[in-house]
């Protein structure tokens, strides 16, 4: 369901998204399974990233707040035991983009850094690329 969440979330359906999200929290915390958890809150924090980057400069607030939300949502599921290398590392690009929104430039710098590092160590070529955008100062979701 966090897949399908990522789909939807491209597409603009952010409802259908949040709904898939949820779900896939519901399935995840039944089961006990941090994987499954982790991998729930990233696309979680994924479509709170995606819904802050939609607010103008005209509603800082809700920008604000999405992003804090978001950045607690990644900081849960790098807390989590049992992570898989490519969600921990998904989580911190998810991470450095946060602070780039929140204007953190070294600390964006530092983490996107950081994600090509660890990309490179688990050949996770997509993530590379993504965080190498970051650095380059370009959104990436």
């Amino acid at each position: 369901n966090a897949g399908l969440a990522a789909v939807l979330q491209e597409q603009g359906k952010h409802n259908e998204a949040a709904a898939c999200i949820r779900l896939a929290l519901t399935i995840g915390r039944t089961m006990h399974n941090s994987p499954c958890i982790g991998v729930a809150l990233l696309a979680l924090a994924n479509l709170r990233v995606a819904q802050a980057q939609t607010f103008s400069k005209k509603l800082p607030r809700a920008r604000t707040r999405l992003l804090n939300h978001a950045k607690e949502d990644i900081q849960r599921v790098l807390a989590l035991e049992g992570l898989e290398a490519e969600t921990r590392t998904r989580s911190q690009l998810t991470l450095a983009q946060i602070s780039l929104l929140m204007g953190a430039m070294k600390k964006a710098k530092a983490l996107a850094e950081k994600v090509i590092d660890e990309a490179q160590q688990h050949e996770l070529a997509s993530v590379e690329e993504k965080a190498r955008r970051l650095l380059e100062g370009q959104l990436i979701y």
